[in-house]
């Protein structure tokens, strides 16, 4: 049977976008609740960037009960992360080009998410997402390859260790593995530099992927706990420059983050 997937972008974070709203066009390992290995398999497949379409993972779009549709994420590794803000990005776009109205939520495994669509050209769109509640969960100091790293953890729905500048002087491709395996369930890990009270520079190693282009989740976290230690100030729009390019992050002192920024459809295509 012929699939249709549609791949999009937001920042570089790339997603393969599969439409599982009507189910009984589909096969049965994409919508049987039982097949879960079975789906992750094909989506680390389709994910591999040498023998596959190529993605740092898929987004699996159903029906929902609650808000417009429901949102389920897949890394590339076939692992399944509770949230995603430039995944969410895409789908909201995704729906509009479909003929949703600009203004929705999106039901995903961290709640509901309402999201806010602007048309920016034929296949790109602007995105404001209501992302919170963030909830901090303390500061910890590790003694990992020779030096103490300071992080805060940060939950947005999904988990984020989020170490400030200066970094301890050692590998950072080393350490990030160490921390991404410093928590039960796997963390993802933001490396961030202030560089002025509106801006913030960002590099994020993200579970299950690695180093990525993008976070969503993660730059919303990170404002968060800049915010927290007083680096930068509550109700003020941040901007947060990744290797992908910016996002703009505005957050409360109760947990509330808007996050605003790209989505673009790259292609569409047929898998089978």
């Amino acid at each position: 049977m012929s699939l249709r997937i549609e791949k999009w972008e937001g920042l570089g974070n790339d997603f393969i976008v599969l439409d599982a709203r009507e189910a009984g066009s589909l096969p049965e390992w994409i919508v049987d609740t039982q097949a879960e290995t079975e789906r992750q398999s094909h989506f680390r497949a389709w994910c591999d960037r040498h023998r596959g379409v190529g993605a740092d993972g898929v987004l699996l779009v159903k029906s929902a009960d609650s808000g417009l549709a429901q949102m389920f994420v897949y890394n590339a590794d076939g692992s399944r992360p509770e949230m995603c803000g430039n995944g969410l990005r895409c789908v909201a776009a995704f729906l509009v080009s479909h003929g949703a109205p600009t203004e929705f939520e999106v039901e995903t495994e961290a709640g509901l998410k309402r999201c806010h669509v602007e048309r920016d050209g034929e296949a790109t769109f602007n995105v404001r997402v209501s992302m919170g509640p963030a909830r901090d969960q303390g500061l910890r100091e590790l003694s990992l390859l020779g030096a103490t790293v300071r992080l805060r953890d940060i939950n947005i729905g999904n988990p984020h260790a989020i170490l400030f500048e200066p970094f301890p002087e050692v590998n950072r491709d080393e350490l990030a593995v160490l921390l991404e395996h410093s928590r039960d369930g796997l963390t993802n890990v933001e490396f961030a530099t202030v560089r002025s009270s509106t801006k913030i520079e960002l590099v994020v190693w993200e579970r299950g992927v690695g180093y990525t282009q993008a976070c969503g989740t993660g730059a919303c976290a990170t404002v968060f706990a800049a915010a927290l230690e007083g680096r930068l100030e509550y109700e003020q729009a941040i901007a947060v420059e990744l290797p992908g390019g910016l996002l703009s992050i505005r957050c409360s002192r109760d947990g509330a983050v808007q996050m605003f920024g790209p989505a673009r459809r790259t292609f569409v295509a047929q898998l089978g």
